[in-house]
């Protein structure tokens, strides 16, 4: 009985507190409009992400004001402002990365095409590229800017269409770089009467260093954001990302049911041999940037842990994707989370999933053997940079990639 009582008190004591939190919320929306529910709601809940849903999911007019319909698109109408499909969410937060990462990518690509001009003629060159090859940005952020900059009083007119142009229009700032020019005296073999001889010759060397003006560029000049803003905006940013990282652990459940589906009656004979790893390199594990199971979840600041489902493995983008062993491959597809990915069904239980993939490069009933190309690096789904997502399904269940893979 005693116990009864504790849990009663408990559940009362757990919803007057959940009641005080959202009565807060609605204060701060009164006195502060979006921003301040927004930042009220990530400063009562930031340990906790569903609840932050729950709690979103019961204020319809505040999950119109903090999360607007650039990113809940059709999903919102004026008679019906309850999200109904989290996958469509994340769909539209994917499609705004894409749009931003394809004008950041033709910013870049013009800039090494204007060195290559530049270049022509010169006695030797060399490009210091501080972008890696790639571009890299935080897609949240840049999208909480926006909001921050559109706010509540132009709200009619935020759009993913708005964003985009917002963003192309000044797609020739993002990326620059400097010259530097070095004389440098040196001894070269010539032929002088018949005899070989060395002489000194002055020649330039020009160095090319290319720089990313960064995504405070965005705050800073684009939208020009006060204080206050930028404080929302990082708020807003924070927010989203519990949002998505829940939507993403529904994903990977939802696909893990596929992946059973599609093997439960599987004919695919069992693979011979130990597994190799995805890019057929002896130094692979030094690439490793987060491992399978609980791990510090570096991108939210006061939530603690994630349950990572696979190894996370960087190499520059469009690096060549090995099968890790031979098999079949029975998807290969796009989903918001993953981006491009790939699943190979090695027979006998065991399968592997390839995930935001820039290209792939096998399709769907196609027998691959060990080693065989199957895909690029790449930084599609939800991805914040250029890496491999690998997961070994062994009898319905993610397993330690790494017991796998040699």
């Amino acid at each position: 009985m005693a116990d009864t009582n504790r849990d009663g008190l408990d559940e009362l004591t757990n919803s007057a507190m959940a009641a005080s939190r959202i009565a807060k919320i609605l204060q701060a929306a009164q006195a502060a409009g979006a921003a301040g529910a927004a930042a009220q709601t990530v400063k009562e809940f930031h340990r906790q992400a569903a609840v932050v849903i729950i709690v979103i999911l019961l204020l319809p007019i505040l999950l119109i004001l903090s999360l607007p319909s650039v990113i809940f698109g059709s999903l919102i109408t004026p008679s019906d402002t309850v999200l109904t499909d989290e996958l469509e969410v994340a769909e539209n937060v994917i499609t705004i990365k894409n749009n931003i990462a394809g004008i950041l990518q033709t910013s870049y690509e013009a800039v090494l095409e204007e060195i290559a001009q530049d270049s022509q003629g010169r006695y030797s060159t060399e490009i210091v590229d501080e972008v890696g090859g790639h571009v890299t940005f935080n897609a949240l952020q840049i999208l909480s800017m926006y909001c921050a900059h559109m706010g509540t009083e132009d709200y009619a007119d935020i759009s993913i269409e708005n964003l985009t142009e917002a963003v192309r229009s000044h797609r020739d700032d993002y990326y620059s770089y400097t010259t530097e020019t070095e004389s440098r005296t040196e001894l070269v073999d010539k032929v002088v009467n018949g005899t070989l001889i060395q002489v000194p010759e002055t020649h330039e060397y020009t160095t090319y260093t290319v720089t990313y003006a960064g995504d405070a560029y965005f705050a800073d000049t684009i939208w020009q954001l006060s204080e206050q803003e930028q404080a929302f905006a990082a708020d807003y940013a924070y927010s989203l990302t519990l949002y998505l990282r829940q939507i993403e652990q529904q994903e990977g459940i939802s696909i893990l049911e596929q992946i059973n589906d599609l093997t439960a009656d599987s004919t695919v004979p069992v693979a011979e041999g130990d597994f190799g790893n995805p890019f057929n390199d002896p130094a692979w594990r030094q690439h490793i940037t987060s491992r399978f199971g609980l791990r510090p979840d570096v991108g939210l600041p006061g939530k603690d842990t994630t349950n990572h489902n696979g190894l996370d493995i960087a190499y520059g983008y469009g690096t060549p994707i090995l099968a890790v062993q031979s098999g079949t491959v029975i998807t290969a597809t796009v989903s918001p989370s993953y981006g491009n990915y790939v699943v190979i069904d090695h027979g006998g239980g065991i399968c592997t999933l390839y995930a935001h993939c820039s290209r792939l490069l096998v399709s769907v009933g196609q027998a691959v053997n060990k080693y065989d190309t199957i895909a690029e690096v790449g930084s599609t789904g939800d991805s914040t940079g250029n890496h491999l997502h690998i997961c070994v399904i062994v009898n319905g269940q993610y397993t330690d990639p790494e017991t796998y893979l040699h």
